[in-house]
């Protein structure tokens, strides 16, 4: 059983939600390969969706998140206007 959990908050950009949508959901379309033992992805607004990952480590945890930023980019300071 998971221990620990981790979450990532994020926005998508404007326009590219239902791409990342199905780039989500369809097979092969984000590589999640031993990143948490479960995940939830959870839409929060018009764009902004929570990620939560479940782990059975703290260093499992720390051992994944530089890459969670790979998969889950939010838009930049300069692409909010």
């Amino acid at each position: 059983m998971a221990g620990f959990i981790s979450t990532v908050r994020f926005l998508v950009k404007d326009g590219c939600v239902d791409e990342f949508i199905k780039k989500h959901n369809e097979p092969g379309g984000i590589d999640q390969a031993g990143i948490g033992l479960n995940q939830y992805l959870i839409r929060s607004g018009d764009r902004s969706f929570t990620w939560i990952g479940m782990f059975e480590s703290e260093a499992a945890i720390a051992e994944v998140r530089p890459h969670l930023c790979l998969l889950y980019t939010s838009p930049s300071p300069r692409d909010r206007g």
